[in-house]
This record gives structure tokens, sequence and C-alpha cells, in this order.
């Protein structure tokens, strides 16, 4: 998965690999190829979006890619040109069910409206909208009908709960997870520019769903509520959300503990430097306040996701009985983190030159993911954990993780060529 690949799932990656292999003639472990990028360009697309035989045979070719091309390699999955399952999209608007199997409701409506003139060629944006509690998915909908929301792929979800009362109720991050994970394969999204936004309980998802996964994200819109990921520490929940720029709205005749929360969050912001915009808005209560769609888009079209950041922070914790979620909750940007503390798991990341340090006096066990966005793999990596080196010594690009890493998470924007433990 996205948060960890399971042992059995690289097993069988590297057993399939293996046939293709042998298969076209070529020996494990050869690697003589010379590959250009006119080359690269046209075997990776083949072998992810080709025929089955034409797939096997350039797969077989970029496994024996020489070590001095396979930078080639890599620029090549990240221009590749997606095309998605879903190649016929009858109407604009599309009334799905998402799937919640860890949810009290198995199954829930699930919105989604296209973009003007989609036709799957072109990669889209896309804006996540989680309604207020009680609300429906198809009552909700029904708010994004301006055209301010036509450049953005709209995807709209229902809690799934009998009350749909909170978004943070067991199963619903699974739903989400599995929702992103199905766009990304059955719509061509530009998964650099994936937005969330929302109303009432759904403001307080967008944030604390921006503060569970910073890498997939772009920004946010939180309207009427603040809800951090882990209470407990909101401020380190907020600086999570470095590289995630929000744009905040409440109504000053609210209830006194929302308005305070934006407050709060508005100074925290202002003290740290944190990306964001915040409007407070006179003679208004708990309510929809439409006018600011326009400006909140527009905020939000002008970002993009910082998938490689050389310096951020992290939040890891859990909930007791809810292990698949904690799983969910393993990984930030390019570091992951096992067993957190239950008072939760504060990390600070940076990079020096070819030298990565993690500061996280709670942190015991986990992984970094590296590429060259990241750190020269030419040269030997240093992984310091709390000062203390856990890892000197050079990283393998791997042709292997690579292919496996997109083949689960089909995200060309977020690419890695291998994982050091720690």
């Amino acid at each position: 998965m996205d948060y960890g690949f399971r042992l059995e799932w690289i097993m069988s990656i590297r057993v399939l690999i293996g046939l293709v292999l042998v298969s076209a003639g070529v020996a494990p472990g050869q690697a003589d190829q010379k590959v250009s990028k006119a080359q690269a360009k046209r075997w990776v697309q083949n072998a992810f979006f080709g025929k089955e035989k034409v797939a096997a045979e350039d797969r077989a070719r970029l496994m024996r890619c020489r070590p001095e091309d396979r930078k080639v390699v890599f620029a090549a999955l990240e221009s590749l040109k997606i095309k998605p399952s879903l190649k016929r999209v009858k109407g604009k608007r599309l009334e799905l069910e998402a799937e919640a199997p860890e949810a009290k409701r198995k199954k829930v409506p699930l919105v989604i409206r296209l973009p003007r003139g989609y036709s799957g060629k072109k990669p889209v944006p896309v804006l996540f909208r989680f309604h207020g509690s009680g609300d429906t998915a198809a009552a909700f909908d029904r708010t994004n009908e301006s055209s301010v929301f036509s450049q953005f792929l709209t995807v709209t979800p229902e809690i799934p709960s009998d009350d749909r009362m909170g978004w943070n109720q067991p199963g619903t991050f699974d739903m989400i997870d599995r929702i992103y994970r199905r766009l990304v394969r059955e719509f061509n999204v530009d998964t650099d520019r994936v937005y969330l936004s929302g109303y009432s309980a759904g403001g307080g998802a967008a944030c604390f769903v921006a503060e569970m996964w910073p890498h997939r994200f772009a920004g946010f819109f939180s309207m009427g509520r603040l809800h951090h990921a882990y209470h407990p520490n909101p401020k380190a929940c907020m600086n999570v959300l470095r590289h995630v720029p929000g744009f905040f709205a409440v109504g000053l005749d609210d209830q006194k503990d929302r308005v305070d929360g934006y407050r709060e969050a508005e100074a925290y912001y202002k003290e740290e430097g944190l990306p964001g915009e915040f409007r407070f808005t006179k003679r208004v209560g708990h309510s929809y306040q439409q006018n600011l769609d326009k400006p909140a888009l527009k905020y939000l079209a002008k970002k993009s996701r910082n998938a490689y950041p050389r310096s951020f922070d992290a939040i890891f914790y859990s909930y007791q009985n809810r292990d698949k979620e904690t799983l969910l909750r393993s990984r930030q940007y390019w570091l992951e983190a096992k067993r957190p503390a239950p008072n939760g798991t504060v990390c600070r990341v940076t990079v020096e030159g070819n030298t990565i340090k993690i500061d996280a006096k709670e942190l015991r066990t986990g992984a970094v993911l590296l590429n060259d966005h990241i750190v020269d793999l030419d040269q030997p990596v240093t992984v310091l954990l709390n000062g203390r080196k856990v890892h000197d010594g050079p990283v393998e690009r791997s042709l292997e993780f690579l292919f496996g890493w997109f083949s689960e998470n089909r995200d060309r924007r977020e690419l890695f060529w291998n994982r050091i433990r720690f």
C-alpha cells in the first residue's frame, strides 16, 4: 500500500518481474541495456499502458537498463501519459457508490462532477467536498453548481454512518483513501493539484485530512469549523501543513468556540509563517457562505503540491482498536513511522547536503523513501535519527522498487527509488 508495502505483495511483484525477464531471455541481475530518452519514454509508456505482450517485452528491456541510464527511466515515468481505466463517461454528473468496508455503512453515495470539456486526455485538478453533520452527498453537491467549480473534478462523498454526524468516525478514513485511489485509476487526475474543501463538520474534515496526508494535497478550504487530526497537539498538526496552504472562513456570529478556533489558528499561522488566508465575516452565523467559493477556489487553483520537501514536520498517532487507520497514518511525505507513541510521535525532518536528519524523540522504527529530488543517490546517504547514525552508505536506484511503487499508487508525480529502514 501507499503506507508500506506488504511482504507478500513485494514477493509477488518480484516473481512477476522474474518471469517477465526469463520469458524475454534476460538473466536476473543482468543490466547492460543502453537506454536513450526517446526509448525510455516509449518503453515506459508501453510497459504500463501497452498490450500485454508489448508491455512484457518493454518492461524486460527497462529492467536491463544500465545503472547510468536509470535517471532517464525515472524522468520518463514522471512524464508518462496516463490512460484512465474509465474511458467513456456519460454525462457530467455521476452518481456512484463509495466502498466503506470498515464502517457501519459498507456502501455510501458518492457524487462526481466532471470539469468542463473533460475527455480523459489531459490531467485535471480535483476538489474533494465534505458535507456538514447530518447532510447528504446529494444535497451538498447541489451547492457546487456554480461555474466557479467548473475547472475541477469535484468529488462529494457521504459520511459512512447512520447519523452522518462526523468525518472522524471509524471506517471513514479508509473510505476516503479508497476514493482517492479510485480517482487516480479511473480518471486522468493531476495529482499535483488535488484539493480539499468542506463546510461545518466537513470544514473540520478538510483540515484534518490534509494533516493526515499532506503529501497528497496541494491545499484546502475549511469553512465553519476547524478540527485537528490529533487534538491533544493542535500546533504539531498545523506544523504538518507547512507545505499545504489553507483558506479559512467563519462567520463572526457563529458559536464562540468555532470562531475562537479560527482566531487561534490565525495567530499560530502568523507566528510560524504558515501559508494560509483567513476570512472572518461580520453578521454571518453558522451558514454556508457561497460568496466565498470564488475567492477560495481562486486561491487553491494557484497552489501545486510539494511532494518532496527537503524540510518538513510530521506527526504520527493511533487510536485504540483502530489498527487499520493507524496503517493509513503511517506515512507523511517520504517519512514512514511504525508503532506511533500513544501521545503522538512528532517529527521534524531536514536535509543538509546528503545527510537526512530526523528529530523525533518518540520515533523508534520507521523508514525514509528516497529519490534524486531529495538527495544525490550518486553519493553515499547518511541518515541521523535523533543524532544517531542509522544509515551511512550508498542507496540503489532500484527499478524493481520504482515500478512496484508506481504500479501500486499510480502517481507519476510521487516516485521513489528505494526505502531505507531504521
